[in-house]
């Protein structure tokens, strides 16, 4: 079945790649050392056995070889001691030794299936765009270059066959190996993977963890911290398009501004799916520039939203209400949700909170609805424990239990040690006192 254009701009893909790789995040820095350590050899052996500078041998036959000797891998196709039965691997068929033997010995010892990847994860146009450079061209993004050197290596293999020599496959591996590190970042060469202009191309790692001229990517996505949330006032207002007599103490009026913060999400998906924006990116635009659009769309989106507003007094702390849209900027209830709730949270500050997904919307009108909350059954009171001894009794109750004890004859709870406190006769008389 085709996907849609629109759906295919936002959605995820992802490679298969014709030979498994090592995922460069694994080899470099503090997990590098990590799995050196748990591998017992080097840094930097382990990068070189990654990088296809150095093969490793499983197989030795009856040659004077040890499986995993660590040899040359341009120099194995002519080394005379080597007979045809002997076997040597590099990149990731040695890595996937390598773990495998390591595994057997220590259970701590990460998956292969993490290391090694079969599969190459391809962002969606909308977060790696082309972008205006300040001389006012087009560029493109440096992720779709270096997709591109991928695709190059891919080709590459499809035309290449067992017949193929050793040294051109081992050749075409490296490169093969090098893009890949200079896609996702943390590549083992000193210098970073320069574009036509000079300038350090900016490769996936690098726009997950730090800001540059076009944003973080979570910024290019969102625009904003992912913040979904606000802090109102509390006041009594009036239900839009409802009689007095009609209110329902669910549904509260959220001033447009508070809305727009609350349901962002929900009403950029709306305007992309409305064919209104093309992008995420340019639904964002319309809602900051408070579009005609983007306006008339949020009072349908609120219609089927869900907020949780967080009361600081009352039985329930935490409600899940239906917004409506308004020109004040409050929150504005029904006083039958304050008769619910106490009114003591009149006029205080409150916290609301969005309901970003289908499944906690359901979760959500399941629990913290107001229909929700009253049909649940209430909590009990906790049970006062009995004490076990005289002195667990709290200074406060101390007169009560013993006027209590005086009236009704009963007994103090005395355990055994309280002997020693109470200093009673028989315990002094005792044997061995």
């Amino acid at each position: 079945m085709p996907v849609p254009r629109q759906e295919r701009e936002r959605r995820f893909g992802h490679i298969e790649l014709p030979v498994p790789v090592v995922h460069p995040w694994y080899v470099t820095g503090a997990a590098g050392a990590r799995l050196a350590r748990s591998l017992r050899m080097s840094e930097e052996e382990l990068r070189r056995i990654a990088g296809c500078e150095l093969a490793l041998v499983t197989d030795p036959d009856t040659t004077t070889l040890y499986p995993g000797q660590l040899v040359d891998p341009e120099d194995w196709p002519f080394n005379p001691i080597r007979p045809h039965a002997a076997t040597a691997v590099t990149g990731a068929a040695a890595m996937r030794f390598l773990l495998d033997r390591a595994a057997v010995t220590d259970a701590a010892t990460p998956s292969r299936d993490t290391i090694l990847l079969q599969r190459l994860p391809v962002l969606p146009p909308s977060l790696r765009p082309c972008f205006r450079a300040d001389d006012s061209q087009t560029r493109n993004s440096d992720l779709n270059d270096l997709y591109s050197g991928v695709f190059t290596s891919i080709e590459t293999f499809a035309r290449m066959d067992n017949s193929w020599p050793v040294i051109p496959w081992l050749g075409a591996y490296q490169a093969f190996q090098s893009r890949i590190d200079a896609l996702l970042g943390g590549a083992r060469e000193p210098e970073p993977v320069q574009g036509t202009n000079a300038r350090p191309r900016v490769n996936l790692a690098a726009r997950l963890l730090s800001r540059w001229t076009t944003g973080p990517l979570r910024d290019d996505f969102l625009h904003r911290s992912v913040d979904y949330s606000a802090r109102a006032r509390l006041v009594i207002g009036r239900l839009l398009d409802r009689a007095e007599d009609d209110a329902d103490p669910g549904t509260v009026t959220l001033g447009r501004d508070l809305a727009l913060r609350l349901v962002e999400p929900h009403l950029v998906h709306a305007l992309v799916a409305n064919g209104a924006a093309k992008y995420p990116s340019s639904a964002h635009v319309m809602i900051q520039d408070r579009s005609e659009e983007a306006l008339r769309l949020l009072e349908t989106v609120c219609e089927r939203s869900l907020i949780l507003v967080a009361f600081p007094h009352g039985p329930w702390r935490l409600i899940a209400l239906r917004p409506q849209v308004d020109e004040t900027p409050a929150l504005q209830v029904t006083p039958e949700l304050l008769d619910l709730v106490s009114w003591e949270n009149l006029g205080k500050p409150v916290r609301i909170f969005s309901v970003l997904t289908d499944e906690a919307r359901k979760e959500a009108a399941h629990l913290l609805t107001l229909d929700a909350l009253r049909t649940a059954p209430a909590a009990r009171p906790p049970r006062p424990s009995t004490p076990n001894s005289f002195f667990d009794l709290p200074c406060a109750d101390l007169p009560a239990r013993l006027a209590e004890t005086v009236f009704t004859g009963d007994a103090l709870p005395i355990a055994p040690d309280d002997g020693l406190l109470l200093c009673d006769p028989g315990w002094l008389s005792s044997p061995g006192s």
